[in-house]
């Protein structure tokens, strides 16, 4: 549970600006801001697992990312566990 929330959370700091995965790492940015679970802290989105964190939050719903944050195992939480 602590694993994926800070994952999700680093996931969140693809907003300081991804390289060529800038649109996609800008949309999951968007995305969990839209969700209401957003993070301050700037950061780089600038690895693989940056870039499948932001795939996985792209590909999923606020309800199934806000699910995974309470410890139930759903698709989202499969997706990011699979970046690691």
């Amino acid at each position: 549970m602590v694993r994926l929330f800070g994952l999700l959370f680093a996931a969140a700091l693809v907003l300081a600006g991804c390289g060529a995965t800038d649109d996609d790492c800008t949309r999951a940015g968007d995305k969990l801001e839209m969700c209401g679970l957003t993070n301050s802290q700037p950061g780089m989105c600038d690895t693989a697992v940056d870039q499948c964190e932001a795939d996985c939050i792209n590909q999923h719903t606020c309800e199934e990312i806000s699910a995974a944050l309470t410890g139930t195992q759903n698709a989202y939480s499969a997706c990011d566990d699979a970046c690691h």
